[in-house]
């Protein structure tokens, strides 16, 4: 089925596809919601003429109709219906001029009916940014821009994350929220022909790239598509997705929730989650060491005294507990020559971890 739209210099065209999704053809190529759709060939459908006005064609200028204010075409394997609009009736404001192409009559059609056909652009496109079907199927994502370089792959349910040579944990939960805050973000309006350099595509401010596997002849292939974010506004990010032509401004808390830098997909736990209990602290600071540990009792004492730390066990509760406010990148050595203070944290088969504060 093919859906055309013309009206004055702009033409719509809006195609089903063999897999029964919708597309805009023209003006754009973008995807169209099918439940808008739907509703539209209904409302084309359901159309009904006030009143016959002229049992031949006669003179068509008389209603406007030598050069149609709109005309909707649909084509299917079976049929092609042509709906072509003239002027509004003098006698009635309310109503206007119409005929079918391939009959001679003219009759009237309501004003209101046809009002909402007019907006087609604006009502069927599609306003998702982007057109996987759920994060689960996403294996892959691929950054740039000011951040640099980093990826995103899936191993098993969880994810790593990748750049400069070094692969560390990103933390599953922090990336599926991510993609579900995309595949649920809907773009306010669309830029069709802004300047793309104005909006900020000359150099993005963060691309990504997703890939996820779909059926084909010859098994699975993969497909991609990339978002592209410019400038924002105090309210609006813009994006373009590498699928869909034109620019679409969305809500700027997507941007504001995307990492710049592959540190910003790590778990901010302090501790790795399969650390387990912290059973020793070992603190060093100003030249003074001191060893913490907790007994089979579960009460912590010093290394060599037998009177409870009580401080140590808050101590090693809050450690197990902290996250980290923000990864900053790999510190230079006028931070950590000489830190302030180190702290290594033990744990049950012989884990331990050393944790250093700079200035």
């Amino acid at each position: 089925t093919v859906l055309w739209m013309r009206q004055g210099a702009v033409e719509v065209e809006i195609q089903e596809t063999p897999e029964g999704a919708w597309v805009f053809r023209k003006p754009v190529e973008a995807p169209a919601d099918p439940g808008t759709m739907n509703s539209v060939l209904g409302e084309i459908s359901a159309l009904r003429a006030a009143d016959f006005v002229a049992d031949s064609e006669g003179d068509l200028a008389l209603y406007g109709l030598t050069a149609p204010v709109q005309s909707f075409e649909v084509k299917t394997q079976v049929t092609n219906r042509v709906l072509q609009i003239g002027q509004a009736n003098p006698k009635d404001t309310n109503q206007v001029f119409a005929r079918m192409a391939d009959r001679p009559f003219v009759f009237t059609l309501p004003k209101s009916a046809l009002d909402p056909l007019g907006k087609l652009p604006e009502r069927v496109r599609d306003r998702r940014l982007a057109t996987f079907g759920a994060p689960s199927l996403i294996s892959q994502i691929e950054f740039g821009g000011r951040g640099g370089e980093y990826r995103l792959e899936k191993q098993g349910d969880g994810w790593v994350a990748s750049w400069g040579g070094s692969n560390r944990v990103a933390d599953p939960a922090r990336v599926n929220r991510w993609l579900d805050a995309v595949l649920n973000s809907k773009a306010n309006r669309f830029l069709a022909t802004e300047d793309p350099a104005k909006l900020g595509f000359a150099k993005p401010r963060v691309t990504a790239t997703l890939s996820w596997p779909v059926p084909s002849t010859n098994g699975t292939t993969m497909k991609t598509e990339t978002l592209s974010f410019g400038e924002e506004t105090k309210d609006e990010v813009y994006v373009q997705n590498s699928a869909i032509t034109g620019t679409m401004a969305t809500t700027v808390a997507l941007i504001r929730e995307t990492p710049e830098n592959g540190m910003g997909w790590l778990d901010r736990q302090l501790l790795p989650g399969d650390f387990g209990p912290v059973r020793g602290l070992i603190w060093s600071a100003g030249g003074q060491r001191r060893e913490y540990r907790a007994g089979d009792d579960g009460r912590w004492r010093a290394a060599g005294a037998e009177a409870d730390v009580p401080e140590a066990a808050g101590y090693a509760t809050r450690i197990l507990d902290l996250e980290v406010i923000r990864w900053t990148g790999v510190p230079g050595k006028r931070e950590f020559a000489k830190p302030e203070m180190e702290v290594v944290v033990e744990g049950e088969g012989g884990k331990r971890i050393q944790v250093s504060l700079g200035r």
